[in-house]
């Protein structure tokens, strides 16, 4: 806050210095600073930081301000007919706006000689106690006719989403080192029956095989 104070008083020192120079309204380099309008601040405050404002465009842009008008302008064709009935060149003007304790400050320069914006800086500052740093930012861009836009800066993309990892591949099942073993042979119980030999003869009740071709299975001798 005494900072604030400190370049309270300091711009109210130049600002009257610079009131009260000899007359050079009619050069064409002489330049005018409207009074700015404000919302949500008071009106003193608006005042003040437009009398730093035009301390340090005087240090900066080596800007010579006459005297300033009674009335406040919100655009560019009512800030230029302003400068021409003062007969200045250049003319200045701003607005000054409260969200909580956040000020947004917009400055606009014209050439009234040209009829031209020349730029346009909006700034904001986190407290009001903080404007004097707005100050040095929006005098170096006038000076350098260059537009700021703190405020509307687009926001960053959101990262996009990491993407999703791959599925597992399933299992590869495993190959046996060696074929697998051949299943057990079945063998008859001991004692029979067997499976008669080729041609017979076969045991009493056996189911023989067809006959060969042309004739009959031989007979198996009868025991004596």
């Amino acid at each position: 806050m005494r900072r604030w104070v400190r370049w309270t008083v300091a711009a109210l020192m130049i600002a009257g210095v610079a009131g009260g120079r000899p007359a050079r309204a009619q050069t064409a380099e002489a330049w005018v600073m409207l009074p700015f309008t404000s919302t949500g601040i008071d009106a003193t405050a608006a005042q003040t930081f437009a009398g730093l404002l035009k301390a340090e465009l005087a240090n900066t842009a080596g800007a010579y301000f006459i005297t300033t008008p009674a009335r406040a302008c919100t655009d560019g064709t009512c800030a230029v007919a302003a400068a021409r009935t003062t007969g200045a060149r250049y003319v200045v003007w701003g607005d000054m706006v409260a969200l909580g304790k956040k000020v947004i400050v917009t400055v606009s320069t014209a050439d009234a000689a040209r009829n031209a914006i020349l730029c346009v800086q909006r700034i904001s500052a986190a407290r009001l106690e903080e404007l004097d740093v707005v100050v040095f930012q929006i005098a170096k861009a006038v000076a350098q006719r260059r537009s700021v836009d703190t405020v509307s800066q687009p926001r960053p993309a959101p990262a996009a989403p990491a993407p999703a990892a791959p599925a597992p591949a399933p299992p590869t099942p495993r190959t046996p080192a060696y074929p697998p073993p051949a299943p057990p042979t079945t063998y008859p119980p001991a004692g029979g029956p067997y499976p008669p030999p080729a041609g017979g003869p076969y045991p009493p009740g056996g189911s023989p095989s067809p006959p060969p071709a042309g004739g009959a299975y031989p007979r198996a001798p009868r025991p004596p």
